[in-house]
């Protein structure tokens, strides 16, 4: 709503929209009506009438005590509404944006679900810096790309913060460039390249890090992640890491027996019994099935 020079967010259903209009209309139709300086306990009441989409009548009904005694008025007011977009919805149908948020993986396919979870929370960001205040934190593009996704912004405090959130939950590095694309009122204006790059490993890969197999839980600056062999949590730099296999390999197999630090499992290729260190995880039973993995390297069982 255009008030007072200034576009005002009005939050309503699309069903509730002639609802949403005529409060506004009983409110404008209110502020419209001059009630004399000597009007006491003053009672306006508004009766709004719909006469087409753009055009309403206001029954307008004034009481109060004037000097001691009680007055009644009444007027009719026309209203009219102008519909136009407001400045950020004309810039988000113009495919207005000061930014590029490059979404992308290092050195392998994206996941669709991790590419589908980068976007929401893009969205969710922006959607929060709106209602914060930030005219221009939207989307006005999303274009596929070969590796990745390129998402066209408007605001680039907002593409930061958006980064920031995704390399919380997925680990990965961004960068900024900037290329100047005009002036504007003497200001050199620049649009901004957000290279996000998310890491080679995700959350589920097995890994051979240094000669250990671990279960990556997150892979920045750091590897964090299990050491299957022992059940040992890890976080700690390596110099050679290499995906062996995915948690989306796992397969069950019947452990046999526990003894000691060891356990007993049966290969559920070949029904023979396999024996391997017994990780700090496990709080299954004998007889029980379990989550295992198969590698080069051997198996594993799987926190």
């Amino acid at each position: 709503m255009f008030r007072n020079g200034v576009w005002e967010q009005v939050r309503f259903a699309l069903r509730d929209f002639d609802e949403a209009i005529n409060e506004d209309i009983i409110t404008a139709a209110a502020d419209a009506v001059l009630v004399h300086e000597d009007a006491g306990d003053v009672d306006v009441s508004v009766e709004p009438h719909k006469i087409t989409e753009s055009i309403y009548n206001a029954d307008v009904a004034v009481e109060a005590m004037v000097h001691g005694l009680a007055m009644a008025s009444s007027c009719q007011i026309e209203l009219r509404i102008k519909y136009e977009s407001c400045m950020r919805c004309s810039r988000v149908s113009g495919g207005y944006y000061e930014g590029i948020i490059q979404i992308r993986a290092q050195n392998r396919k994206f996941n669709e679900s991790e590419l589908e979870q980068c976007v929401g929370i893009v969205q969710e960001v922006f959607s929060n810096a709106f209602r914060k205040g930030d005219d221009i934190a939207f989307i006005s593009k999303e274009e596929t790309v070969k590796g990745g996704i390129d998402l066209y912004v408007g605001s680039k405090p907002a593409s930061r913060q958006a980064c920031n959130a995704i390399i919380a939950k997925f680990g990965g590095t961004f960068a900024e460039s900037q290329k100047l694309v005009g002036q504007k009122e003497g200001k050199d204006i620049y649009r901004v390249s957000f290279s996000m790059r998310l890491p080679e490993f995700i959350r589920g890969d097995i890994v051979l890090a240094d000669g250990k197999v671990l279960e990556i839980h997150k892979y920045d600056k750091n590897v964090t992640g299990i050491e299957l062999e022992n059940g040992t949590r890890v976080v700690s730099k390596f110099k050679h890491v290499e995906k062996i296999a995915d948690r989306k390999d796992a397969r069950k197999a019947v452990m046999t027996m526990i003894e000691g630090d060891t356990v007993q499992l049966l290969d559920p290729d070949t029904y023979i019994a396999v024996t391997i260190k017994k990780p700090m995880f496990l709080n299954a039973e004998p007889g029980s099935e379990v989550d295992i993995i198969k590698t080069l390297y051997g198996m594993y069982l799987l926190p």
